[in-house]
């Protein structure tokens, strides 16, 4: 009977646990996941990727919580050269996903994307990618 008794002890935790870890799966900020889009529907072009967050440090004086769009921040955006991708163009970058270009930079040129992130730590962390194949809608 006492080894049934640890048996069900054991059996229960082991139930507790997998609700946790079941839990905690679905805190993961959106931003980690990586969403595939259908090929025909988007050019893929080679792009230097850099991050930003709204604070002082990446947006200087134009750290006002809106992207040049008038939206207020808060989802995924993209800082793109407006000339080549307008606002609304909607771009699958790797790693970062599918986001849309609501905002731009002075030093954002050409092939330059800005991938936005709500605190400066995870921009930081995301830093600069060179040779990003990035998915654009045709």
């Amino acid at each position: 009977m006492k080894i049934f008794k640890s048996f069900a002890f054991g059996l229960t935790c082991m139930t507790i646990i997998a609700l946790i870890v079941v839990l905690l799966r679905e805190q993961v900020p959106s931003e980690y996941y990586v969403t595939e889009t259908p090929e025909k529907d988007f050019e893929t072009v080679l792009m230097e990727v850099t991050a930003y967050c709204p604070c002082v440090l990446c947006c200087e004086d134009w750290s006002d919580n809106h992207f040049a769009d008038g939206s207020q921040v808060g989802d995924k955006a993209i800082a793109a050269d407006t000339r080549y991708y307008p606002m609304g163009t909607k771009m699958d970058v790797p790693g970062y996903g599918v986001a849309i270009v609501k905002d731009r930079g002075g030093a954002i040129k050409g092939n330059k994307l800005d991938v936005f992130f709500m605190n400066h730590k995870t921009a930081l962390q995301w830093g600069r990618r060179k040779n990003v194949n990035v998915k654009i809608r045709k």
